[in-house]
């Protein structure tokens, strides 16, 4: 499926116009607790799942970037291996398989390392005005061809144009990267995370704004084994309650204790989070043990979508990420 393409689609059509001006109606001036959170130097995290799950909130991100005055907003993704073309869907699956051989990997490493941009960006209701990358930078790099199929910020892009012509004001610059491999798996060693992050914030001052996107389960039918569903409930209250406190796990190893090996083990192999790669990257930007709030999540229904047996659910999460000095209300 082509989610790039399906998702300017649905955006151009009359009912969906609709529904974003009900989510603009509802957060015109933005959600104060997000404000707050990117007044304090908080990076705010909101999900790509299907329009009806994740549209609300993603919203309420762009309102509240409106409202705080953004000048600048640096938007952080991540590269979805199955919207990869070839021969990079095969090399990237290759670069984290950990059973394949390292000079493969080492290889294909040379290829997915650091952040990715596009030479423009156009969205559902028009171009948006984004940065290119300086000709020092070592790890953030222009590939239009990598980036063909992924959709991870066209909700979050569109959206930005779509308010700032209904809230009569200037979409602000948006510097977009897709987070690629930021790991050696020859050491293990997470030191790209470091330098993509050191790139990241030569572009950053306190008017600029920092989002990121990513959904932090992909559970069931479609995403998992057998295997992996055994003993595991199925309805999707109880699915939500059983990965919460996985969730917290996986933050607290990124974060507060930055053990990126073991994080990216859970987010990568129990979580099947999209945002294991990008979250080291986020973590450094963020100083010493920063702190992570969780200030929504649901699992959303897939089920109906890839028409598959039930369970199949993807996350639809807000979380706030911040410096250690600044402490947000927690509501999950």
């Amino acid at each position: 499926m082509d989610w790039r393409k399906k998702t300017r689609q649905k955006l151009q059509s009359p009912s969906v116009a609709e529904k974003l001006l009900t989510w603009l109606d509802c957060f015109p001036n933005g959600d104060q607790q997000l404000i707050d959170v990117i007044s304090n130097g908080g990076i705010i995290s909101f999900p790509h799942t299907e329009l009806d799950y994740s549209g609300e909130m993603t919203m309420r991100v762009v309102t509240s970037l409106y409202s705080w005055g953004a000048q600048r907003v640096i938007a952080l993704g991540v590269i979805h291996q199955g919207t990869l073309p070839e021969p990079y869907k095969d090399k990237f699956a290759t670069l984290l398989d950990p059973q394949a051989p390292a000079k493969m990997r080492q290889e294909n490493l040379k290829i997915f390392q650091g952040g990715f941009v596009r030479s423009h960006e156009l969205t559902a209701f028009g171009n948006i005005p984004t940065v290119s990358p300086q000709t020092a930078w070592r790890r953030i790099r222009k590939d239009n061809q990598l980036l063909r199929g992924e959709f991870c910020l066209e909700y979050f892009l569109s959206f930005l144009h779509f308010a700032a012509d209904h809230l009569h004001t200037d979409v602000p610059p948006v510097f977009p990267v897709y987070i690629g491999a930021t790991f050696d798996p020859a050491t293990g060693s997470f030191r790209i995370a470091r330098e993509v992050a050191d790139e990241i914030l030569q572009w950053h001052d306190d008017k600029t704004a920092v989002v990121i996107t990513g959904d932090l389960v992909h559970y069931g039918t479609t995403y998992s084994t057998s295997a992996d569903m055994e003993g595991k409930p199925t309805a999707i209250n109880e699915l939500e309650r059983h990965f919460l406190p996985l969730i917290e796990r996986a933050f607290h190893l990124a974060f507060q204790q930055k053990n990126y090996p073991e994080a990216f083990r859970y987010f990568n192999e129990i979580l099947h989070n999209d945002q294991r790669l990008l979250f080291p990257v986020v973590s450094e930007m963020l100083g010493p043990q920063p702190t992570y709030h969780i200030i929504e999540f649901h699992l959303s229904d897939y089920a109906p979508i890839w028409k598959v047996t039930p369970p199949s659910v993807v996350a639809s999460s807000l979380v706030a990420l911040c410096p250690k000095t600044h402490t947000a209300q927690t509501h999950t």
